[in-house]
This record gives C-alpha cells, sequence and structure tokens, in this order.
C-alpha cells in the first residue's frame, strides 16, 4: 500500500506539474501542496513531525513551540519545491537558467577546474542538492554524479528520481566499480557526491547534532588518491522557485585529520544559518541507525539490511548510542 501511495502522489505531482508549467506555474503547484500539507498535519501529527520536533527540543532547548513548527512547515515546504523541480527541470533548458538561478562562488568552481586536478563538490542535504548537479551540467560544466539505484521505489518513481540527470550528465551508482569516480577526478572532471550518506562498515563516526552518525569516507579516500580539489556545494531555495548555487573550499589537514568531523561541522553551521533549508529526516535516519548498530553489535554493509533489522525504539530521540561501544 505504501508503494502505490508514493506511486500515486508522484504520479499526480507529475500531472500538475505538466499542467503548470514553467517558474511561476511550479511557485503555485508548491503553494497548493503546501496548504494540502499544512490541513493534513492539523489532523493530526505525523510519526515523521513528532520525532523532527523531539529532536529541534533536544537541539534548541530553548526556543518555543510556535518556533520549531514553522522549522517544520519550512522544511516541508523543501521537501516540496524539491518534488516539483524533479519535473520542472525536465522541461529547462540552458537558456533558462539566468531565470532560474544565481550565483556565489564561480569564480572558485572556475578556478578549481583550470588546475586540471579535478573538482570534488561536497554536497550536504541542504535545499535542492537533487537539482544542483543537473543546473551545473546545463550551465557546460563536466559532470559526474553518484546516486542511489532508488531500486526499492515504485519504477515510475525510480525513473522521476534519475532521468534528467542521466539526460545531462553521468550517473554512477555505489555498487559500481569505484574506478569511474577515480577517473572522473584524474580527467579533471566534476565529481558531485554527497558526504552525508550512510557510511557502511568503512565509514567514520562523527558528530552532528549532538549524536553519533556514521559518515561515509569515501570522500577522504577520493582526495588522498586523485589530490582533487574540493568545493562545499549548496543550492539554496530562493522565493519564487529560483536558485542560489553557493560554494565555498574545503581545504583539510594535510593528514586528513578530523576530516569528515570538519565536513560535518560546515554541513551543521548550514543548517544554524538556514533551520529551514535543511533535510532534518536525515537526522531520523542517521540517528536511527546508529542506534540499530549499537543494538546489534556490528555494522551491515547494506544500508537496507540495516534498516530491517531497526526497531521502533532505535528512533527515540531520548536515546544516544556511544560509537565507542
Amino acid at each position: 500500500m505504501g508503494s502505490l501511495f508514493i506511486s500515486v502522489y508522484y504520479r499526480t505531482v507529475a500531472a500538475a506539474s505538466a499542467l503548470m508549467r514553467g517558474r511561476r506555474g511550479s511557485v503555485i503547484l508548491v503553494g497548493i501542496l503546501g496548504m494540502l500539507r499544512s490541513i493534513s498535519s492539523s489532523l493530526g501529527n505525523s510519526p515523521t513531525n513528532v520525532l523532527i520536533d523531539a529532536h529541534l527540543q533536544r537541539i534548541f532547548p530553548s526556543r518555543s513551540d510556535i518556533w520549531r513548527k514553522r522549522i517544520i512547515r519550512d522544511y516541508w515546504k523543501r521537501h516540496q519545491s524539491t518534488m516539483v523541480a524533479l519535473f520542472n527541470t525536465g522541461r529547462m533548458k540552458p537558456g533558462d537558467l539566468e531565470e532560474y538561478m544565481e550565483w556565489k562562488g564561480r569564480n572558485l568552481l572556475d578556478e578549481a577546474l583550470a588546475s586540471d586536478k579535478g573538482v570534488m563538490l561536497l554536497v550536504p542535504h541542504f535545499g535542492d542538492e537533487k537539482t544542483l548537479h543537473i543546473l551545473l551540467a546545463m550551465a557546460g560544466y563536466p559532470m559526474s554524479l553518484i546516486s542511489s539505484r532508488y531500486s526499492d521505489d515504485p519504477p515510475f518513481v525510480r525513473q522521476a528520481k534519475l532521468r534528467v540527470g542521466q539526460r545531462w550528465h553521468h550517473v554512477g551508482f555505489p555498487d559500481e566499480n569505484p574506478g569511474w569516480m577515480f577517473d572522473t577526478l584524474n580527467r579533471g572532471e566534476i565529481l558531485h557526491i554527497a558526504p552525508t550518506g550512510y557510511g557502511g562498515p568503512r565509514g567514520t563516526w562523527v558528530i552532528n547534532f549532538g549524536v553519533p552518525v556514521l559518515a561515509s569516507s569515501t570522500p577522504y579516500r577520493l582526495h588522498r588518491r586523485t589530490g582533487c580539489r574540493m568545493l562545499l556545494a549548496c543550492n539554496r531555495i530562493l522565493p519564487g522557485m529560483r536558485y542560489r548555487i553557493e560554494l565555498e573550499p574545503f581545504e583539510p589537514e594535510p593528514d586528513g585529520t578530523d576530516f569528515t568531523q570538519r565536513l560535518y561541522n560546515l554541513f551543521e553551521k548550514k543548517a544554524f544559518e538556514l533551520r529551514g533549508q535543511y533535510d532534518w529526516m536525515l537526522l531520523l535516519i542517521r540517528h536511527r541507525e546508529s542506534n540499530t548498530i549499537s543494538r546489534l553489535g556490528y555494522i551491515p554493509r547494506d544500508e537496507r539490511e540495516l534498516e530491517g533489522l531497526a526497531l521502533p525504539e532505535d528512533s527515540d530521540p531520548s536515546t544516544i548510542s556511544d560509537p565507542a561501544e
């Protein structure tokens, strides 16, 4: 039933997006989805809202209920915007970019590419990270993306999440031979990667919003092997269904000390600056995973296996595991 509902939801948004074309139509559609979401929430708090609110109380203990509800409302507005963008970007052309986006730090990307060492874009779950690589490819940059296969999603949903990216640039997957990522960087091109993905047995423990998180060590290993340049990249959602791609350098200690923790500190800083643009669902997932790992006593290789072993109590925001265990 869950898969059927998700498939119907995506098909409905796709059909509505086809009718409400362009930036203005997308703004109206996001507003309608936001109103429906608000009505749904008023009929009773969803489990997701309850968990997000509990984490926000833990992180911001002095803030009011109204303040936290505003963050949750903005989070869902972000979610709806990224959903509509899945279909709107399929109709965009390079000539539309001036209408849709602006830059902050574009010179950093151009300078990094000119070094011919390859560029790794470190992209957190913030703003509309799913549209970032598409906008960059439309702007003429040589892009490659490492992406989930979304194999657990219904076929239409999986296609919606992957098709536009695959049209504009190379899309690789974690279960493939990782050599393509090294090749991309060694050719002096751009690799878009999400360091906030599941870490697995080779992951690195960091503290994120006061809880232990098993983070991916792939960015560190890629940088160590290739010497590529690195940029923190965020695609901030602006009013009116517009975007600002914000780039800033990330230069770790030469010996790699605290590479991943420093990176997560920057992500956390971004989230504190614009709380409504952070993907709070990600914190729920990573926190639950850490508690499940602590309870199991080992780290599953496959994230889906870990999810299947989770118990409801693993999601309790008041339960914080100790990675030293």
